[in-house]
């Protein structure tokens, strides 16, 4: 092996085959990234270099590597989810598996805030039910006042409900914040659930009214009857400044990724007016004082740089 051939495969960051091979290595000054894209067609046979860097992207924009100074919080066989320090703005990318090399790059799904979705629920309304139709008419089985805390939960059952609900969904934020906290690398891999599970006791001994053995006995009942839910399960996501009525995307953030991306200034405006912001091409060219054809070679110009 040659010097040059050794350094170049000490700076190797990306290799991809399927009808071909893709390889991506850094340039000797450590800021850009060389792509070589070896294909069947002219979709898949290409060379570029882009930075090694990057403090911004838009939805929908292809990388052919990830930027070095992004930090990975979640990969799946089919996400990765990563976070842009230098803006604090959290990314998802595809994961490019088994697919054809011209469609091998890293699309940007969202672009936003990291979250916590619970996909399992945290109650169970039919379990109450089939629990209070247990006691009914055969109460003498059961401790005394047990069927008298289960008739007290049941008509608070809403509260409860809601209350035990918000704790979990809070209980899956905190989870994911110590995860990304450690000193080590995330554990959490798209799905996760809670490293301690989840107890009603302080809930039912503030709602019901009470003391704290009665309501941790109640607590373990309702478990051991999968009455309330111990241990969801959680997907970690992005939510979308687009989709986002509570979201704020960071000052010049949008112009900074078209550029980035290497949109020329008048492309980076026009894309961002008509593609991100709805305004028809016709609309903006009317308020730029430019004719439709103008913008509208901006606006495809910049579709075909991201």
């Amino acid at each position: 092996m040659t010097e040059a051939t050794q350094k170049q495969t000490q700076a190797q960051i990306r290799t991809f085959s399927a009808d071909g091979t893709l390889t991506a290595h850094r340039s000797e000054d450590g800021n850009h990234h060389i792509i070589e894209a070896n294909g069947h067609d002219a979709r898949s046979t290409f060379e570029m270099t882009v930075p090694a860097t990057r403090t911004a992207v838009v939805e929908g924009e292809g990388l052919w590597t990830i930027p070095e100074n992004w930090e990975p919080v979640v990969e799946t066989d089919t996400e990765i989810i990563l976070r842009i320090p230098d803006t604090e703005v959290d990314v998802t990318l595809t994961n490019p598996r088994n697919c054809p090399l011209a469609d091998a790059d890293y699309t940007v799904k969202a672009v936003g805030k990291i979250g916590v979705n619970m996909v399992s629920d945290a109650t169970d309304r039919d379990a109450m039910d089939s629990l209070l139709d247990e006691i009914e008419g055969d109460e003498d089985r059961y401790l005394p006042g047990y069927p008298e805390k289960l008739r007290s939960l049941d008509a608070h059952w809403d509260e409860f409900a809601a209350e035990f609900g918000e704790m979990a969904e809070m209980a899956g934020k905190f989870e994911l914040d110590n995860e990304r906290d450690a000193d080590r690398v995330c554990q959490i891999t798209g799905w996760f659930n809670l490293y301690e599970m989840l107890d009603a006791t302080d809930i039912l001994q503030n709602l019901l009214g009470l003391d704290r053995d009665a309501a941790k006995s109640l607590s373990d009942a309702l478990r051991d009857t999968e009455v309330i839910n111990v241990n969801p399960d959680y997907a970690v996501t992005v939510e979308s400044f687009r989709d986002s009525d509570s979201l704020s995307v960071p000052n010049g953030y949008r112009i900074t990724a078209l550029t980035e991306a290497g949109c020329s200034p008048a492309e980076a405006v026009d894309y961002l007016m008509c593609d991100i912001h709805g305004l028809t091409q016709t609309e903006w060219a009317a308020v730029r004082g430019k004719d439709q054809s103008s913008v509208s070679e901006n606006v495809n110009s910049a579709r075909r740089t991201l």
